[in-house]
């Protein structure tokens, strides 16, 4: 799962709901650098359709397990060196 930026959300619809209960919406939520899980509801109501949720903090080993490091790539074990080929036969001197 992707870490949202600092003081930002992502929430995506939740295709594998178990029951109504769950929520239909679910998200990450980034406040100044602590996360939250975020859920949320559609309701109908007298005053029309309404979204309702719920927040909790995560975790530091739902931190460890969701948003570990990504995989840095491998870096060599020996400096790469690369030969420069310097051509001392062009003249400094403009033709003009």
């Amino acid at each position: 799962m992707k870490r949202p930026e600092t003081n930002k959300f992502t929430l995506n619809e939740e295709k594998n709901r178990k029951s109504d209960k769950h929520p239909t919406h679910r998200g990450v939520l980034d406040v100044n650098g602590q996360l939250y899980w975020i859920g949320g509801w559609y309701n109908d109501g007298q005053y029309g359709t309404w979204f309702k949720g719920d927040i909790r903090e995560i975790t530091p080993d739902e931190i460890a397990k969701y948003f570990g490091d990504e995989p840095k790539p491998a870096l060599p074990s020996k400096p790469l060196r690369q030969a420069v080929l310097v051509d001392n036969s062009i003249e400094d001197e403009l033709p003009f």
